[in-house]
């Protein structure tokens, strides 16, 4: 038991950090992971006291109140579920420490068990700080039961987490067994971990416009939850009716498949370890005339493989251009209705245009991938300044990046959002125009930022990415200059000059900040650079 706990306590700090343990920097690193899960935490109590208080304000008067809890502890079991599963992935089928903790006198029961166990500490404290606003909502709301419910519950949350990071292991090993076998497969697991988290925001949007639906129909949303979800049934049965044998059900359906799977997982651990860290070699390959390329296309590729080889990168700077996106497509399908809300409100396009142009120069604010392009070179810095090529070649890389990233999403969502809105040809253009000037005066703005505060120490992307000066400023920049446009127009210049005249002088104002950007980049960024160490 000595030895799992050791192994535990481990597995929990390698999980915070996503890397292995050792040494004084790492503390920096477990303390930033803690941080992670603290604003995950953060996010779930918000989460849940919206939705908990906004269902149980609806569904209190028609008796429906078990309705929110079971709702509520669904999507608990679906976040826990999606902001794991890549966990697991990483923590118990891979880390570099495997051969080392494979030679220690230890089961492989006891290692696989403590490292699915870390996984689910991560689960229990995400869902219980989901269910807790819950409970409270249903007290306040005329629940009964008081303090003994809420101890239930939490009892009850406790167990049915189980049951997600049981799912989460199962499809970890999917995804690494299909990643393992598979060129690009940091990229495959990015790309799957953008759709789980647009599944998971579906979800959410569904939530929002099933509310109707579940007021006027509670018996049957009760059925098939109790139907579809039985452990979730379960939960609300033994919290709500202090039933101890719903409890003890609830507990073997989700103890026994753990234990079981983990047993059976360990059984063949070291075998499917070494599996999927092994690599498939071509038996057909031949030697081939090899095509040269230009060094800015070789900087280009190696740009974009660090970009997508990187979760946190790709999410922390990519994740505002998708979120557009899917709102671009949202807003095209249900454009009826947006048309009726605006009829209602009684607003013209005059006024519905530059709100819009403002939300989009926002949205392209939060891509800037040039802010730690520089810091993320870290110790491989040296071959870049090698290399026999030239620094101009190097930014403009960067900077293409950057705005491949932003630009074609951009442009698709201006173009989806002007059609839902039924906007014209030229403001459907305008759309477009001035957020891809806007991208580039982001890209380089970052990329002059980063190169006045390099952090090439930095000893994970996570720290590089998430507390380098450099990143907070190159996002936060941007983002205040696009709210600052927005304010001046509103508050300042609407009531003496036409929308078009301060579009022209935006436009401009901005060609003209990238021109004397660019020339600091050319001459003053190329010095900084060169003497970076």
């Amino acid at each position: 038991m000595k030895k799992f706990w050791t192994l535990l306590k481990l597995d929990f700090k390698a999980l915070l950090m996503n890397s292995n343990m050792g040494g004084r920097r790492n503390k920096r690193r477990a303390a930033t992971g803690l941080g992670a899960l603290i604003l995950i935490c953060a996010v779930m109590l918000y989460i849940s006291g919206i939705y908990s208080f906004m269902f149980a304000q609806v569904l209190s008067p028609v008796g429906g109140l078990d309705i929110m809890l079971m709702l509520m502890a669904t999507l608990g079991a679906v976040m826990m579920f999606v902001f794991t599963v890549f966990s697991a992935q990483g923590v118990v089928f891979g880390g570099k420490d495997k051969d080392l903790i494979f030679s220690l006198p230890v089961n492989a029961f006891t290692v696989m068990l403590s490292r699915v166990f870390a996984v689910y500490l991560e689960n229990l404290v995400i869902g219980l700080f989901l269910a807790v606003p819950a409970g409270i909502a249903y007290l306040v709301y005329g629940g009964a039961g008081g303090v003994g419910f809420l101890l239930m519950f939490l009892v009850g949350m406790a167990f049915l987490a189980l049951l997600p990071t049981l799912l989460s292991l199962i499809v970890g090993f999917v995804i690494s067994l299909i990643s393992s076998r598979m060129p690009k497969k940091k990229l495959i697991s990015n790309i799957l971990y953008f759709v789980a988290l647009a599944l998971l925001m579906v979800f959410a949007f569904s939530l929002n416009a099933q509310m109707t639906g579940i007021t006027q129909n509670p018996e049957g949303i009760r059925l098939a939850l109790q139907q579809y979800v039985f452990p979730v049934a379960l939960m609300q049965q033994a919290a709500c009716n202090t039933d101890l044998l719903a409890l003890l059900v609830l507990i073997a359906i989700s103890v026994l498949p753990f234990v079981a799977l983990v047993y059976l997982f360990s059984r063949c651990y070291k075998k499917v370890i070494t599996g999927l860290g092994s690599h498939q070699l071509r038996r057909d390959y031949k030697l081939r005339e090899v095509a040269a390329g230009s060094a800015f296309g070789a900087l280009l590729k190696k740009e974009f493989s660090r970009y997508t080889g990187s979760s946190i990168y790709l999410m922390n700077t990519a994740f505002g251009i998708v979120l557009m996106l899917g709102g671009g497509i949202y807003c095209l399908f249900a454009s009826g209705q947006i048309g009726d809300m605006i009829a209602q409100i009684g607003l013209d396009t005059q006024v519905i245009f530059p709100m819009v142009l403002a939300v989009i120069l926002f949205m392209v604010s939060t891509c800037c991938t040039t802010d730690v392009s520089i810091s993320l070179e870290g110790k491989t810095l040296w071959i870049l300044k090698e290399a026999p090529i030239d620094t101009m070649e190097l930014f403009k890389a960067k900077i293409l990046l950057n705005l491949l990233v932003a630009v074609p999403g951009t442009a698709l969502s201006a173009l989806l959002i002007g059609l839902a809105f039924h906007f014209t040809a030229v403001q459907i253009l305008m759309l477009i125009l001035l957020p891809a000037l806007f991208s580039v005066l982001v890209a380089v703005f970052g990329l002059m930022v980063n190169l006045y505060l390099p952090k090439l120490d930095g000893t994970s992307d996570a720290i590089i990415v998430k507390q380098s000066m450099s990143a907070f400023i190159g996002i936060f920049g941007p983002m205040l200059l696009a709210i600052g446009l927005g304010l001046l127009y509103a508050f300042a210049l609407s009531a003496v000059m036409p929308f078009e005249s301060f579009y022209t002088i935006c436009c401009g104002v901005l060609a003209l900040a990238i021109a004397a950007l660019w020339g600091w980049v050319r001459k003053r960024g190329v010095k900084l650079f060169l003497a970076l160490n």
